[in-house]
């Protein structure tokens, strides 16, 4: 009698083992989840964040209804948010994009502008900072608790980046609103951003 209780009991014990480790296999990514997810770098405007290619810094949050660029104008009944980008490359990547914000009601802003703008800065050599105006068509009720993501150039997915904090409440997102005006999106400048 002691010998089929004993199959039993090993045959129990293992059928709960494999359904344990099923479902601790269940929780954890799979490959392909590995290879695209990223690793945000959590930061503030006004710091610089490190990811792999180098630091990213955003300056100068503000907001326009209408934009120009090199003689293109684009008008919005939405608004653009408007900030300065410094990337400072370490030698391993020489721009970074796409360059995205994220509503604080979790919309996805970003991609080809109406005015031209390609969403990406770089085109720098390692350790010279290179500085480039940022306009983003954004909905008005997405500014309150917006984030500014910035992706490694050549790796959107499966690598570290940037996710900059704008810190904008309710009151500072109206704030921002009101004083919408014109921006001009200029050439990038390089050494560091223009005073």
């Amino acid at each position: 009698m002691a010998k089929p209780m004993m199959r039993l009991s090993a045959g129990v014990i293992a059928v709960a083992a494999f359904a344990a480790g099923s479902s601790i296999n269940a929780l954890l990514p799979d490959r392909e989840a590995i290879l695209t997810e990223t690793f945000p770098v959590s930061g503030r405007v006004g710091e610089p964040v490190q990811i792999r290619t180098g630091t990213v810094t955003v300056d100068d949050v503000a907001t326009a209804r209408t934009v120009t660029r090199f003689g293109l104008t684009a008008q919005t009944s939405a608004v653009y948010l408007t900030f300065t980008l410094t990337y400072v490359p370490n030698g391993q990547e020489a721009a970074v994009a796409p360059v995205e914000v994220v509503g604080g009601n979790g919309a996805v802003f970003g991609g080809a502008q109406p005015f031209g703008g390609v969403l990406a800065c770089g085109g720098s050599q390692a350790d010279l900072p290179i500085s480039c105006p940022m306009a983003i068509e954004v909905g008005e009720e997405a500014l309150a608790g917006a984030h500014v993501r910035v992706y490694n150039y050549s790796s959107a997915s499966g690598d570290d980046v940037a996710d900059i904090d704008l810190a904008l409440n309710a009151e500072e997102a109206a704030e921002l609103l009101h004083s919408a005006g014109t921006f001009d999106v200029t050439e990038p400048h390089y050494g560091g951003r223009p005073r």
